[in-house]
């Protein structure tokens, strides 16, 4: 069975049959088909549907209109065919079908195979799988199907990639010497496209080369005709320059011989630059599916679609979002771009730097890049302006690394991993993401060493996974020792764990370094901030208050306010709601804990319930925060 996006829909059964369908239906298949193998939610066919204003009786509808869908799938005209299945998922529907029989799909991919040969200067063969691909299209894409939105979009998409394709072939044509041939195909398209310059300018140079130089000149002169009647502008500076070489007829022209190349690779590069999927990656299997949905559902409004996705140092926030870039890439088929926002130092990555990587990975010549940071960004915005690109931003530490390299195309998407929720991104909507659950924890621990725990190890492993707080860079730290050939046992892990003393020194291995993560937290503080956190790590107990926070720092509740706040926009402090009185509750993690009393000079305490109450003597303060905090008489008014 095949299914034909480009023209007309059509499903062709095995003997060559054409299948009929309603108008809704073909709505339905196309959005279908456009996301093969993927879940289309209830709310996307809804909005495809009805643009304005859905029936009352929507759900029981879009449920007939699959029933019928069903019912032509699987009816007797198929009966010898293998027929995809049209699944009924929780949140939506989903049409199991090989790519190869979707006529979009092989286009798209003979496009990717004839660029492919093009750059590595195969032209014959670019030029053969290009006209294979042309070949499907009989007409505009979904010529007969009522679009909404998303279709309209995915329309717009194959037919930009069609004009690509189509002026790829004729750079490939004319590095074959085919000056003829190639001739007549620039000249009907010369006429369906009058104002576009690329094909315009190929003509000219394809004249030139047949010593037709006077219809050479006089495509110029009526494509700066058509130009200027039609939106009152003159040609490109590029255009302009090719015709005053013609003019010249001298040896000018020859820049201008060798171009097409060069030009088409800038065009037709589609970046594939995420990292590798880890295979041992465990659980958050829901908080994935949802943020997957989060994403999918606003991409193709009207704005760039952002996620921050946050949580604290050590969670695995990029593991999630290289995790989810996979599962979210085969939607972004313009290429998947891939950054990080800190250097090896812990230090703010460069954007005008990773735009000129970025731009570089494009094609684009070290000529074609400007200098500044804003004409980069905004080269790099007109270029995904019309495209479907995914963008992972990973560890930045303020909105000002990451604003610059959002793309500015509608159907785009970006996902930013920072500690910080960074509200100075427009639009962006928040994912936290959270410690693993301990079950979730010890699996991950298992599949890292790779062992199979037994019932006995449970308590011990409890322990562990407990003192590592469920993170996985710690956990990974762990898991490296175990596997060392000094053979460390579970219990001698878990007993070096328990020591206070010793413990972020276990969770280190290699650049695996749990102590050297928290210490670039404690950069991102004010000094005032940072000077608190020693003393609240030794003196608070599990949770406690502001106003407890400034009974011990010896400063107004406000000015201990300010500071727990700051430093629980990067997670160092948690909010975890408010006790009886309405006061906010704030908790410091443990391991924090042990790194602030460490850095202050004076090593961690053991460790102590829950309970408030331990009298803190006037010697007990740490002399760090008088500096920054004026002194005040403890119980004052504040």
């Amino acid at each position: 069975m095949q299914f034909r996006l480009l023209g007309n829909l059509e499903i062709e059964s095995g003997d060559g049959r054409i299948v009929p369908l309603a108008p809704k239906l073909r709505t339905i298949l196309s959005l279908l088909l456009t996301l093969n193998n993927q879940t289309v939610p209830v709310s996307r066919l809804i909005d495809e549907l009805w643009p304005d204003e859905p029936p009352t009786t929507v759900v029981a509808t879009i449920q007939t209109y699959v029933y019928q869908l069903r019912k032509i799938l699987e009816s007797r005209k198929f009966a010898k065919e293998k027929v995809p299945s049209l699944v009924t998922e929780t949140s939506g529907y989903r049409l199991n079908v090989l790519p190869e029989s979707i006529d979009s799909h092989v286009f798209e991919r003979c496009f990717r195979e004839g660029r492919l040969a093009f750059e590595a200067g195969d032209f014959e063969r670019s030029a053969r799988a290009l006209h294979a691909g042309l070949s499907l299209w009989r007409s505009s894409a979904f010529a007969d199907v009522t679009m909404g939105p998303r279709l309209e979009a995915y329309a717009t998409q194959l037919e930009e990639a069609r004009l690509q394709a189509i002026e790829l072939r004729v750079d490939a044509k004319t590095e074959l010497g085919q000056h003829q041939e190639v001739v007549r195909e620039l000249k009907a398209l010369t006429i369906a496209h009058p104002l576009h310059e690329g094909f315009q300018a190929k003509l000219m140079l394809a004249l030139y080369r047949l010593g037709r130089r006077h219809e050479s000149l006089d495509t110029y002169a009526r494509l700066r005709t058509n130009l200027v009647e039609a939106l009152g502008v003159e040609p490109t500076a590029a255009t302009q320059r090719l015709h005053r070489a013609l003019l010249a007829a001298d040896d000018s022209v020859d820049e201008f011989l060798g171009a097409p190349r060069a030009s088409s690779a800038a065009v037709h590069v589609h970046p594939a630059q995420l990292p590798a999927d880890i295979p041992d990656f465990t659980g958050r299997t829901a908080l994935l599916a949802r943020t997957e949905r989060l994403v999918l559902d606003c991409v193709d409004d009207t704005a760039t679609n952002i996620t921050v996705l946050t949580g604290r140092t050590g969670v695995g926030k990029t593991a999630f979002a290289v995790r989810l870039a996979h599962r979210l890439k085969r939607r972004f088929p313009d290429g998947q771009f891939y950054a990080s926002l800190t250097d090896d130092n812990g230090e703010p990555a460069d954007p005008r730097r990773l735009l000129g990587d970025f731009l570089r990975s494009l094609g684009f010549t070290p000529e074609q890049i400007p200098d500044t940071l804003e004409a980069r960004s905004q080269l790099f915005r007109s270029w995904s302006a019309d495209r479907g690109v995914l963008m992972v931003l990973d560890d930045a530490l303020s909105e000002r690394e990451a604003r610059p390299l959002v793309p500015g195309g509608a159907h785009c998407a970006v996902l930013v991993s920072s500690c910080q929720s960074l509200p100075g991104l427009s639009g962006a909507r928040v994912v936290e993401v959270d410690p693993l659950a301990p079950n979730e924890a010890v699996e991950l621990l298992g599949r890292i060493v790779g062992r199979r725990w037994n019932d006995g190890d449970l308590p011990t492993l409890r322990t562990i996974v407990d003192k590592c707080e469920c993170l996985p860079l710690a956990l990974r730290a762990i898991g490296s020792r175990l596997c060392a050939p000094t053979h460390v046992s579970l219990e001698a892990c878990a007993a070096r764990l328990v020591d206070r003393h010793r413990r972020l020194s276990e969770l280190r291995s290699g650049d695996l370094d749990l102590r050297a993560r928290l210490a670039r937290g404690r950069r991102q503080l004010t000094p005032a901030t940072r000077g608190c956190l020693a003393p609240l790590s030794r003196e608070t107990s599990t949770t406690f208050t502001s106003r407890e926070a400034a009974d011990i720092l010896r400063c107004s509740t406000v000015q201990a306010e300010v500071a727990l706040l700051e430093a629980s926009q990067i997670r160092l402090v948690l909010p975890v709601g408010e006790n009886g009185d309405g006061d906010m509750l704030f908790r410091i993690p443990d391991v924090v804990r042990i790194y602030f009393m460490e850095e202050s000079g004076r090593g961690p305490l053991p460790e102590r319930g829950g309970h408030r109450g331990m009298h803190v003597t006037e010697g007990s303060r740490s002399a760090t925060t008088s500096a920054y905090w004026p002194t005040r008489t403890v119980g004052a008014a504040t």
